[in-house]
């Protein structure tokens, strides 16, 4: 994200307010009441505030979930990127519908605010929901929530809130996610509501280095498991003896493949095992350690029933292999021996 400084030039154009009901599990749903804030009021300034903060609040980074098919189409994202377009009563009402739609009763009525602000072709959307009292509803008339009424019951709670930051260029296309704080959030896992985050957001948290390590690691593993084919296993262990050169450095198993050049075949083969483009194309700071924790031997078996196994980041300078003919190689290592077992079985 910008800096602070670049935040605070973004031209905020407008914000909108919303009484939303809870209505998961409702069969008889409830449209969002709305109101124009004017530039003038408390909340007006309270919601700008929260605009120009945004950068330094929204701390945990969030990514666009992919759909069931693993394709990277987000409807959520849709109804940002119509709104960027034309910040119209029927695109706005379109988000807070959905918000209305995964908040159960126990979450309760909120006020939720769309802030918009744009600096050329650079977009700027903050989305704000407060906790309301029961006696709005009362007060709100159908079609029309009334100013005086929502700076009446939002300034009593007005530091405790849940808030996304989505940014991009022109249509924004290329967005793939944003960044999201939770000031009500006590107990979770990340900091941040399953419902705020995962159901309405429609995002996941972006992966620790530990965490899109891991992951990777392992998709490595199940790849190599899954196939039968030897290029693929030679392209990919061979790889894996370079990677440890890669610690600290921005990772993904896009990256993985381009970086190391493995072939269209092996390349799809990895991308079948992460089964969501998102995932295959998430990038996360490499960690050398965790990496080698769970990939930490190479082994190579010839059909004369021998294995040779040594560590995977040392192989190549500990083991020599040769080709002779016919798929023939010759393999010759040094060493003194310091143990020796029989197994039952190859694992």
């Amino acid at each position: 994200f910008p800096s602070h400084d670049n935040a605070l030039r973004m031209n905020l154009k407008n914000i909108t307010c919303y009484l939303v009901h809870p209505m998961k599990h409702e069969k008889t749903k409830i449209n969002p009441i709305e109101t124009k804030l004017k530039s003038t009021s408390k909340v007006y300034k309270k919601i700008e505030s929260i605009f120009s903060d945004a950068e330094q609040e929204c701390l945990s980074e969030i990514i666009f979930k992919p759909d069931a098919d693993g394709r990277q189409k987000n409807t959520f994202k849709e109804k940002l990127k119509d709104y960027s377009e034309k910040q119209n009563s029927a695109n706005g009402r379109a988000i807070a519908n959905a918000l209305q739609d995964v908040t159960n009763k126990q979450s309760g009525l909120g006020l939720f605010f769309i802030a918009y602000g744009e600096d050329g072709t650079k977009k700027k959307i903050v989305l704000s929901r407060f906790v309301a009292e029961e006696g709005i509803s009362a007060k709100a008339n159908s079609n029309k929530l009334s100013l005086e009424f929502v700076e009446k019951f939002f300034m009593k709670k007005s530091t405790s809130y849940k808030s996304a930051l989505f940014k991009g260029v022109g249509d924004l296309k290329g967005m793939i996610g944003g960044a999201a704080v939770d000031k009500q959030a006590s107990s979770d896992k990340d900091g941040l509501a399953r419902y705020w985050t995962n159901d309405f957001l429609q995002c996941m948290p972006k992966a620790t280095p530990a965490e899109g390590t891991i992951r990777s690691a392992k998709k490595l593993q199940e790849t190599l498991k899954g196939t039968s084919d030897i290029s693929i296993k030679e392209e990919i262990t061979s790889a894996i003896t370079l990677i440890k050169n890669c610690n600290g450095q921005l990772m993904s198993a896009k990256n993985f493949c381009s970086q190391f050049k493995v072939s269209e075949v092996t390349k799809k083969a990895i991308k079948d095992a992460f089964k969501h483009d998102q995932l295959f194309d998430e990038e996360f700071l490499f960690d050398s350690n965790e990496f080698h924790n769970l990939i930490s031997f190479k082994s190579i078996e010839l059909n004369t029933g021998v294995l040779i196994t040594a560590d995977s980041y040392g192989f190549d300078e500990k083991v020599s292999v040769r080709e002779a003919e016919n798929g023939v190689v010759n393999i010759t290592t040094s060493g003194k021996i310091v143990d020796e077992r029989l197994y039952r079985d190859w694992e």
